[in-house]
């Protein structure tokens, strides 16, 4: 009898050993399933880095790497006087928005003083990420500030009362010159962050960076039709050549740093990057859209042959590569259909064509034997003047004032080429005249009937 009572007690035992090892099984199994980023739970294959939803940081931290450390505090009140500044700028109160944009530009100053003291005590990498982060950040800020002060104060605020078009048109493309380089800083610095900080690069960092890309793009598109008035485009492609645009630095140092000025390997080097990072956009208006500069084309990764040879030539230069040059190319002998680098070499250019994915080490196709092209000197235009004669008539064109023709600024007469008003000749000095009574107009001058 005790045997028997002794068995039941043991089988209930195990049965509840069973139960439990049962138990135990299931809600492992069940916690395992549960597992995954959106369930509520931070489990052990979770940081904020990879599920921010369930492992989020408190407000007062933010995630780095995978860990929940301190935020950087603000010392100055630069939101508040800038969206300030917003408010006075999209309303055109343009004299309160120049005053607030030197007034932010100070609150920035203040943030960059902070963060560079509070460099010096950063405690460990992941603080010191934060701090560069947000250097880089006010650092944008503060050159798009400076870009908008001086938009405000040369054009907006100045109406650049000259005495012609063509002085307004020429003022206003030397202030976007003056301007825009910090406009291309401001950029140049959320490429940064988007290289070199990709998990902080969230959705109002990149719609701040595409209101900046909109901008650059809303000038240019200004300063191609100021180019288009005075009928000059090969003078926007050159223009747009920086060999000191930080962003071409930034990617041109690291590319030759180990050549030692090896000329052809340092060739061969940049072009190679530019075929491979910038995708060719065909376009048969490639002559009269705009050429973007270095900066944009390498973050938008594509462009025409125009955006693709400025950023060629910019990196070329940089490199120290000299006489460096563009030519307009007819390959097919149908017209100017392309353009490329060129190199001068005592009186012959060297061609270097970047949209070429199919050349491998080949500066040029093939079939550029057939090529038919005209090279500019670079420091030909960059010393060019963009000007027209006083009645707004552009160089080596007739003007609408018959016979005057525009030569290097001077108004000449030029009947043979531009003509004579009517009921007048063109006589032999290229001037109009018209014929006393009893005379006749014969062979560039009057004649006696």
């Amino acid at each position: 009898m005790r045997r028997h009572h002794y068995s039941k007690l043991i089988i209930i035992v195990l049965s509840l050993v069973l139960l439990f090892l049962v138990y135990f099984v299931i809600i492992n199994l069940m916690s395992a399933t549960r597992s995954f980023c959106g369930d509520g739970a931070c489990s052990s294959s979770e940081d904020c880095s990879y599920c921010l939803e369930d492992c989020g940081c408190r407000s007062d931290l933010v995630c780095v790497e995978g860990k929940c450390i301190t935020d950087y505090m603000l010392v100055s009140n630069f939101s508040f006087c800038y969206n300030q500044f917003n408010i006075e700028y999209t309303s055109k109160n343009y004299e309160n928005a120049l005053d607030l944009s030197l007034k932010c530009r100070l609150e920035v100053a203040k943030e960059l003083d902070n963060i560079a003291l509070l460099k010096k005590k950063a405690k460990d990498a992941e603080e010191n990420k934060i701090l560069e982060l947000n250097e880089l950040i006010y650092k944008s800020n503060d050159a798009y500030l400076n870009y908008l002060y001086l938009k405000i104060r040369d054009i907006d605020i100045n109406p650049h009362v000259y005495k012609t078009t063509s002085e307004r048109k020429a003022a206003v493309i030397s202030a976007l010159g003056e301007s825009l380089p910090y406009l291309e800083n401001s950029i140049y610095y959320f490429y940064l962050i988007k290289n070199k900080y990709p998990l902080f690069y969230r959705d109002q960092l990149d719609k701040l960076f595409k209101q900046r890309i909109s901008d650059y793009e809303k000038n240019n598109l200004e300063l191609n039709k100021l180019y288009d008035f005075f009928g000059d485009y090969n003078y926007k492609f050159f223009l747009q050549i920086n060999p000191l645009n930080p962003l071409v630095i930034e990617e041109t140092d690291p590319l030759v740093e180990s050549l030692k000025g090896d000329e052809s390997k340092i060739k061969t080097t940049l072009i190679k990057f530019v075929r491979n990072n910038v995708d060719y956009v065909y376009s048969t208006n490639w002559q009269t859209n705009w050429v973007n500069p270095p900066a944009v084309t390498l973050m938008k990764g594509k462009g025409q042959c125009t955006d693709s040879s400025v950023l060629l030539a910019s990196m070329f230069l940089r490199a120290g590569i000299e006489n460096v040059g563009l030519c307009v190319v007819d390959t097919e002998t149908k017209g100017a259909d392309h353009l490329v680098v060129g190199i001068k070499k005592d009186s012959v250019y060297e061609l270097w064509d970047p949209t070429c994915i199919t050349c491998e080490d080949k500066p040029v196709p093939s079939s550029a034997s057939k090529w038919n092209y005209t090279c500019f000197d670079l420091s030909q235009y960059k010393s060019k003047e963009l000007q027209r004669c006083g009645d707004d008539t552009s160089y080596d064109q007739c003007s609408i004032t018959q016979p005057y023709f525009c030569d290097n600024g001077n108004l000449i007469p030029r009947c043979n080429e531009c003509g004579c008003p009517s009921g007048l000749n063109c006589f032999r000095d290229n001037k109009c005249y018209k014929c006393s009574a009893g005379f006749s107009f014969k062979n560039g001058e009057c004649r006696k009937d």
